[in-house]
Parts: structure tokens; C-alpha cells; sequence
């Protein structure tokens, strides 16, 4: 049974309207009765109708004061409404539309005009029940078969390798199956959306961001329902090539600055400079500088006064070097510029830490 609300400020209106037609007849129950919108508004905190039957002037909150709220609230907003008037103003009728309003009806109420618009509601509630219905079901199942469908392990794997032809190939398959059987547009959106999510992971967990490249491409940002299977095809098809050539690149950068990481953390009580190890790792050194600050959040030469300076504290703690001696082990010539680095970076003397750790 579909529940109907009664609202109106006159009694004999209220009681009128759930004797005037046998609403069970048309699967609809009067689940409450309401003086104006705000009674309303209450009574919907304990039962809730799909359909609202509203006055529309009445004392306080009126009829398209209720609609209003409701609208804009945490309602939903596919509830139905009849407004109920006795004046023909268009201006009512009017703001009526703009609130999506089912029907305007004058006061007062024609029986078979009521019944006729009460079974056309009727059956629209029953459509969209049943689409939930199978909605639901789909999303469920799908839900639960999503991390089992082999070719989506397999495209996110052949995305990570780069390799073309079977990522070609894997999403012609994906595609074969969903043609197999009639998806809803928002499941093949949920499907887009997980994808999107485990590639974004992926990539995420290596220093970069796919964001640049998702605004790219429509799939992921508009209504897909406009598109057929073959659009949707091409363009997750191009956009799987894009990632695949990002990650390799991704890839290629890791390797390189965790060569660089380390050459510094064995090398670093030597004389190293950013231009000798770009030269070394036949790498640009601008190229290499800014590189070095995206994947690690430092720059280069702040990297290796950090190795150098935890070093030193291994060295004031662990042994009796001087000051002097520990700066030449970890790499500075002048020990003065030494105790001025150690300074910034601990917040004491490297003689005042070497007290406090004895």
C-alpha cells in the first residue's frame, strides 16, 4: 500500500478527503492528517508519505511552503503532490510547476477527477518500485562479483605492465560480457567507479595523481547513459592506454630517485653535488632536482643534509670523536658550517647533544 498524507487547516476538508473515494481500491492507505505545513513536517518524522495531498493556504506554513521544504530537505524528492485550491490564480499554478507539482485541483474536489489522477500515481509508484527493485538487486549482485570478474584482475594488471594489446584485448572481452546481458547505465557506472578507484591506488601508492587525466576523459565525469557500449569501449580504452603510459613513466622515476637515495645514504660523507649525479645517472639535473622534490618531499640538498646530519648524531652518541672529526666523517669540511646546519636541524650544539646522549 502506497501511504497518503491529508494536509488542510479545515476539519471538514480533512475528513472529507479520506471518505471521498475508497483509497485502498487504488492501493493507497490515508496514513495521517495534518493542520498546516509545519503539522506536516512533524508528522512526517514518524510516518512517512509517498504521496502528500496539501491545501494551499493555510495558517503558518502553507502548501507551497511545505513543498518547499520538502523539496530541499532530506526528503525525497520524488515524493508526489496534489495542491488543493479554492482560487484559479495562474500564479499559484505557476509556482506549483516549478515545485513539480503532480496536480493542481480546485476546491471543490470532483470525485472521478481525483480517482483519475490517484491511478496515474499509482502506477508511476508502482514503476518506480519496480525499477528500485531491480536496481537494487543489480547493484547487489554486481557488489559481490566485481573483485571475482577475471578480466578486470587481469586489465589492472596488464595496465600496470603496459601492455597494449592486451589491455586492447581485455577490455574487448569486458565489453563481450557486458553485452552478454542489459546493464543499467548506473551499473556500469559502479563498475567505471571501482576500476577508476584501483588504478588510482595503484598510482597513488607511487608518488602520483590521476586527476589530470580522469578530467580527460567524459566517462568518468558525465551521464554515461548517453552512450552506447562501443563509445564506451574506445574511451576507456584510450584512457587505460593514458594511465598504462603514466604508470610506466611512474615507474621509471621511482627506480631512478631510489638509485639516487641510494647512492646518496652510501656515498654521502663524500663531496656530492647534484650536477655529478645527474651526470652519473645520464639524467638532466634540473629534471633531476624537481623529481627528487615530488617523490620525496625534500629537495636534493636537503635530502643529504638530513643523511648527513642523523649520521652525525650517531656518531656524538656512539663514539669520542670531536666535533671537528665527526663533521669531516659525515661530509663537511668546515666543521663551523657544521654546527650551524646541526643547530637548525636539532635545536642544540652538536657538543650539547653529544652531553645530553653521554
Amino acid at each position: 500500500m502506497y501511504r497518503v498524507m491529508i494536509v488542510d487547516d479545515e476539519p471538514n476538508i480533512r475528513n472529507g478527503l479520506r471518505n471521498i473515494i475508497n483509497w485502498q481500491k487504488y492501493n493507497f492507505i490515508v496514513c495521517s492528517v495534518a493542520r498546516n505545513g509545519k503539522d506536516a513536517i512533524e508528522k512526517m518524522k514518524s510516518t512517512y508519505p509517498d504521496l502528500i495531498i496539501t491545501d494551499i493556504k493555510m495558517p503558518g506554513l502553507d502548501g507551497l511552503g511545505l513543498i518547499k521544504y520538502i523539496r530541499k530537505s532530506m526528503y525525497d524528492k520524488n515524493m508526489s503532490f496534489i495542491i488543493l485550491s479554492g482560487y484559479d490564480e495562474f500564479a499559484y499554478a505557476k509556482e506549483a510547476i516549478k515545485y513539480n507539482v503532480s496536480r493542481y485541483l480546485l476546491k471543490p474536489i470532483d470525485e472521478e477527477e481525483l480517482i483519475d489522477i490517484v491511478e496515474i500515481l499509482a502506477e508511476k509508484l508502482s514503476q518506480k518500485n519496480r525499477f528500485e527493485f531491480f536496481y537494487n538487486r543489480q547493484v547487489e549482485e554486481f557488489s559481490e562479483e566485481f573483485n571475482e570478474i577475471e578480466e578486470f584482475g587481469v586489465l589492472v594488471n596488464v595496465i600496470c605492465d603496459n601492455q597494449k594489446l592486451r589491455i586492447k584485448k581485455t577490455i574487448k572481452n569486458m565489453f563481450n560480457d557486458f553485452n552478454q546481458v542489459y546493464l543499467h547505465p548506473r551499473i556500469i557506472k559502479i563498475y567505471l567507479a571501482n576500476y577508476l578507484l584501483e588504478i588510482s591506488k595503484i598510482i597513488t601508492n607511487m608518488g602520483g595523481s590521476i586527476e589530470s587525466i580522469v578530467k580527460k576523459y567524459n566517462i568518468f565525469n558525465t551521464d554515461i547513459s548517453a552512450y552506447n557500449l562501443i563509445q564506451l569501449e574506445n574511451e576507456l580504452r584510450e584512457f587505460s592506454f593514458e594511465v598504462a603510459q603514466f604508470i610506466s613513466e611512474l615507474k621509471q622515476s621511482c627506480s631512478i630517485i631510489n638509485k639516487v637515495k641510494q647512492y646518496i645514504k652510501d656515498n654521502y660523507f663524500k663531496e656530492i653535488k647534484l650536477k655529478g649525479i645527474a651526470k652519473k645517472f645520464y639524467i638532466n639535473p634540473a629534471y633531476l632536482g624537481q623529481l627528487f622534490k615530488k617523490e620525496n618531499g625534500l629537495n636534493f640538498s636537503e635530502y643529504l643534509s638530513e643523511i648527513r646530519l642523523n649520521n652525525a648524531k650517531k656518531l656524538l652518541r656512539d663514539t669520542n670523536l670531536h666535533v671537528y672529526q665527526v663533521a669531516e666523517k659525515v661530509g663537511y669540511k668546515n666543521s663551523d658550517y657544521f654546527i650551524i646546519k646541526f643547530k637548525e636541524k636539532v635545536d642544540c650544539t652538536p657538543m650539547e647533544y653529544k652531553n645530553r646522549h653521554r
